[in-house]
């Protein structure tokens, strides 16, 4: 893999033959795709590459608790320039837990994408239709308004010396989350 100019490239076309040859995940599978994500964790080439967060975002859908996978990416700084992350993790925390505290989980979810938006995640203008779409949804509810969150987060500052509110402070787990094989569907 080091003699070659893009490392990431095979591991792409080999998840996207195991996907087109196999109707359900399988441990093989998920093993793999474990391997793919550590393996490139720490190389500043893949660090915003799109191709690399959607291997993430496979791996996150058949983890126990998805979003530990949005946390570690969020303290190891990857992906945190693609609109995608924001806006995947946004949908994941409203089909999620807007069933559980309607209120705190519009504010969370707004606070991420104000997020994506504060560090200009790329594509720029999607995420902020993507955000226009959140609140349009939620309109009725009490939505935040950037005056009353302004006080109260601090977007700007890095996560390692202050994490942002949405994260609940869970920024302790450096260890890549594994996969649970009890949920392989």
């Amino acid at each position: 893999l080091t003699t070659l100019d893009d490392p990431l490239a095979p591991f792409l076309e080999h998840w996207q033959y195991q996907l087109a040859h196999s109707a359900v995940a399988t441990p093989k599978m998920l093993g793999f795709l474990e391997q793919a994500t550590r393996q490139f964790i720490a190389d500043p080439r893949y660090r915003n590459d799109p191709r690399y967060l959607k291997l993430w975002l496979e791996y996150a859908k058949r983890c126990r608790e998805p979003e530990d996978i949005f946390l570690f990416l969020e303290l190891k700084q990857v992906a945190t320039g693609l609109a995608s992350y924001y806006e995947e993790y946004a949908a994941y925390l409203e089909r999620r837990q807007m069933t559980v505290d309607p209120q705190q989980s519009i504010s969370r979810i707004d606070g991420i994408f104000r997020l994506g938006l504060s560090r200009q995640a790329r594509p720029m203008e999607r995420l902020q239709a993507s955000h226009r779409d959140f609140i349009n949804r939620h309109a009725g509810s009490a939505m935040p308004s950037s005056a009353s969150t302004a006080g109260r987060h601090s977007w700007s500052q890095p996560v390692e010396t202050a994490p942002p509110a949405w994260t609940g402070g869970r920024t302790q787990r450096q260890e890549i989350p594994s996969y649970d094989p009890a949920l392989i569907h």
